[in-house]
């Protein structure tokens, strides 16, 4: 079955729902199924279809929320203020917040702000707000706003087909050591994604990205309540957020069920869904 085929699939299966909140429009794709709900905060271009083979594995045992980076909310603060709310509104009591790359900053804001509404968070391959961060970790961090920055001012002067057709040599980077039908199955999957990107969403998500800079100021005491309830996935061979980044991760989280064993890199999760579902399935079962 193609991409595309496995996608309308998926769509088909959890369509788009609609809530108001704070009078804008927030869309999301829910699935009860659990007493546990797991909160999918994508990485890269935000966009839902990222998580579509990890939400179908999950929905087994779990409810399953996930939705885009929509554009009517416009700092990170206002996004997870709505997923917050709309969590409320959804009746769901047990929230596992799952956050990838720049969706695990994501997570950690919504986790920090919102703590009546979070009883625990999955993070892969991501980094951390920390306030406290040593020079190298800031400097890591900073490498990745300021690439960000340069691909905010490029969409402005730039047609969106020949940036899309640049971010593939970006991707591809992150899949060193993968077969080579692997990487031509996330080449595929990227391209189908990208092809409806319209150059307001994905200026979107880079300007929400960009903000987070606004949010770093975490500290241990705000992940305290999350003591034991915190699962770290990290590869040992993303380099996307540097050691020091990774290890003030660890610091900041109270007692935190650390894997390293993950195969592949950054893109990881994309790949090994698997792999991803039996970890977290064993996390959530030993905390009833």
């Amino acid at each position: 079955m193609s991409i595309q085929d496995e996608l309308r699939k998926f769509h088909n299966a959890y369509p788009l729902q609609r809530a108001e909140i704070e009078r804008k429009e927030f869309f999301y794709r829910y699935h009860s199924g659990g007493e546990i709900t797991i909160v999918l905060f994508t990485g890269g271009i935000g966009k839902t279809e990222l998580f579509w083979e990890l939400f179908q594995s999950l929905s087994s045992e779990y409810s399953v929320l996930a939705f885009d980076y929509q554009e009517g909310y416009a700092t990170c603060r206002e996004l997870t203020d709505a997923v917050a709310a709309l969590l409320f509104r959804l009746g769901a009591d047990r929230n596992y917040l799952f956050g990838q790359s720049y969706g695990g900053l994501m997570a950690q804001v919504l986790a920090k702000n919102h703590p009546e509404a979070v009883e625990g968070l999955i993070l892969t391959n991501t980094g951390t707000l920390a306030k406290d961060m040593d020079r190298e970790g800031k400097e890591g961090m900073e490498a990745l706003i300021r690439e960000l920055q340069q691909i905010t001012k490029v969409l402005r002067h730039v047609p969106l087909g020949l940036i899309k057709s640049a971010l593939w040599p970006m991707v591809n980077k992150k899949l060193t050591g993968y077969s080579q039908g692997q990487k031509e199955y996330v080449a595929q999957f990227v391209r189908v994604l990208m092809e409806e990107l319209p150059v307001s969403y994905v200026e979107h998500v880079c300007r929400l990205v960009l903000d987070l800079k606004n949010c770093w100021d975490h500290t241990p005491e705000d992940f305290l309540k999350y003591r034991g309830k915190v699962l770290l996935m990290l590869s040992e061979k993303d380099t996307t957020f540097n050691h020091t980044v990774k290890k003030a991760l660890e610091d900041i989280m109270p007692e935190p069920v650390i894997r390293r064993d993950i195969s592949g890199g950054h893109l990881a999760m994309l790949l090994e869904t698997e792999g991803y579902e039996r970890v977290i399935t064993a996390f959530l079962s030993e905390r009833g």
